[in-house]
């Protein structure tokens, strides 16, 4: 649907649209809860995750736009590798060296996709790599909200935050939907409000080790669909550089799992 929309509609009107529509999402939960479920003091902790999405989610959408659909989505798996170096530079999270080796591996991986020097490096490709260490961050700090705030007033903050520092980069890029793409526009808000209220609540519900490894089913979907779509076919470079990630990103998030038990 990125693709679809962003032939027409300018990415920062496509992250408004997004908070509004996930907004009008959350909507029942918070006639039925009252503002009084939107008390909260972590306000610092949301501005930050805030912006961090923000700058990661225009640079999704770009990399979404300007690339193949599965190039982009392989990239992402290197989020739980950005989450390690996150954790051992801004946490002081000791990383041991099997921890560091499987990182390096993984981004060995997405250097087989991207082939610097073989193929020019794009924008696209840097902007989905920023998306992911971007979103390391954002989830990091996601899973630290839902131990102590609602999960559906996490999901709310959301998107009223993106909404509102995203009113006036969309104002300056305005270009009016056309009518045919309005619909479209709706099922993106949609699709994305669903998807951030079911990945929040899966995070208060379970282990990141046990809801991280799901995120790899993206790339047969997204595979399938572009193929379908947009008539693009994964090059085995894509594949392998996915599963070198894949495999280093897993043996990850099961260390972290053994050591949460142990």
């Amino acid at each position: 649907l990125i693709r679809r929309l962003t032939e027409t509609v300018p990415i920062q009107e496509l992250v408004l649209f997004r908070a509004l529509l996930g907004m009008a999402f959350m909507a029942p939960w918070l006639a039925r809860s009252g503002l009084g479920a939107l008390k909260t003091a972590r306000r610092g902790m949301y501005i930050w995750r805030t912006l961090l999405s923000y700058s990661g989610m225009l640079c999704w959408l770009y990399a979404l736009s300007n690339m193949p659909l599965a190039d982009a989505t392989s990239l992402m798996f290197t989020l739980p590798l950005f989450a390690v170096v996150l954790a051992a530079i801004f946490l002081g999270e000791h990383v041991g060296i099997d921890r560091w080796l499987a990182t390096a591996v993984g981004f060995l991986g997405a250097l087989i996709i991207i082939r610097p020097g073989l193929i020019e490096v794009s924008i696209a490709a840097a902007a989905a790599l920023y998306t992911a260490l971007s979103y390391a961050g954002s989830s990091a700090m996601t899973k630290s909200l839902v131990r102590t705030e609602n999960s559906n007033a996490v999901v709310f903050y959301t998107f009223a935050l993106l909404g509102l520092v995203s009113v006036g980069p969309a104002i300056a890029t305005w270009t009016t939907p056309a009518l045919e793409d309005v619909s479209w526009i709706i099922l993106f808000g949609v699709l994305s409000a669903v998807a951030t209220h079911c990945v929040t609540h899966s995070f208060a519900a379970a282990p990141a080790s046990v809801v991280v490894p799901f995120q790899f089913l993206k790339l047969p979907f997204v595979a399938a669909i572009a193929l379908w779509w947009f008539a693009e076919e994964p090059d085995p470079w894509t594949w392998l550089g996915a599963l070198v990630i894949f495999a280093s990103s897993y043996a990850i998030v099961r260390r972290e799992a053994k050591t949460a038990t142990s």
